[in-house]
């Protein structure tokens, strides 16, 4: 009965529009000023305790609510740490819904694979704290969360997938740790806010349209390990004026990767790999803008 009420309140409250505010201070970080949210047991924002039976106090009483809908087994209507310990896999039960912060999700610590579509449509979300121990982010797994504005990767995560953070129009810093070796296609395809991004020594591979549409990238630094980048991967990037290329072997490059409607544009390659980059097959069609440059 219990799980029957709270599937009822799901319906009511889950795929509403979200008041202004919507439970979130001014800053985005929990409750409004003067107000206690329920749910009783620790803060998200603390260390697991001692005692992994207390409940979580979720910043988000939408989130709770879901939380509890799934993983809730002893049906108390809280999820405890000891209770999200246990989840293996978030399937698609928050796909689409209105949920503005799930910082808890870090204490979510079997958790190794955000699934594919795990978040998408979720146009409300502002926050939310990934757990260390994840290896991949599925496929359109945050797919026009437009709200979310930064997002931490943990150091373990070795792919983004496919169209991951396609169309977070409000995702202006993104932290990729050293661990990842695949950008998938159109992972980060249209986040408009992004200005800048480093692409850590460990990336080999940048898929197509990975970044297209990025209008506000002005600046990309590119590895020595990468040996291919994809079609398109930065095209539609309006404002791209700075390209840092490492690698002293020009990678495989997908017709239209990069602008080529920006005069300002200018790509920076060893000096010693020059002619080599504007002799290879997709660099020549950019061999206007290739300078040397001494990395």
């Amino acid at each position: 009965m219990k799980k029957l009420l709270l599937l009822l309140a799901a319906v009511g409250m889950i795929f509403t529009a979200c008041e202004a505010g919507g439970g979130l201070d001014e800053n985005g970080n929990g409750n409004p000023s003067g107000t206690e949210q329920p749910g009783g047991g620790n803060q998200g924002g603390e260390e697991i305790p001692a005692d992994k039976t207390h409940a979580i106090k979720f910043q988000d009483e939408n989130t709770k609510l879901l939380c509890t809908l799934h993983w809730d087994e002893n049906e108390d209507g809280e999820l405890s740490y000891e209770e999200a310990a246990a989840v293996t896999d978030l399937g698609t039960a928050f796909k689409g819904s209105s949920i503005l912060d799930f910082t808890e999700l870090k204490y979510f610590t079997s958790l190794e694979k955000i699934a594919d579509s795990a978040f998408m449509g979720c146009a409300s979300l502002v926050k939310i704290t990934l757990p260390e121990q994840l290896t991949i982010i599925g496929a359109s797994a945050f797919n026009s969360c437009t709200n979310l504005k930064k997002i931490a990767i943990p150091n373990a995560v070795t792919e983004i997938g496919d169209h991951t953070f396609s169309g977070c129009y409000s995702l202006a810093s993104i932290t990729i740790p050293d661990s990842v070796a695949k950008i998938g296609d159109s992972a980060f395809g249209a986040c408009t806010s992004l200005t800048s991004i480093t692409i850590p020594d460990s990336v080999t591979s940048i898929g197509s349209s990975a970044f297209s549409g990025c209008s506000s990238l002005t600046s990309v630094t590119i590895p020595d390990s990468v040996t291919s980048i994809g079609s398109s991967a930065f095209s539609g990037c309006s404002s791209l004026t700075s390209v840092y290329c490492k690698p002293t072997t020009p990678p495989t490059f997908g017709s239209g990767a990069l602008p080529t409607n920006n005069a300002s544009l200018i790509i920076y390659v060893p000096t010693d790999s020059v002619n080599a980059y504007k002799a290879k097959d997709g660099w020549k069609d950019y061999a206007d803008y290739i300078k040397p440059y001494n990395f």
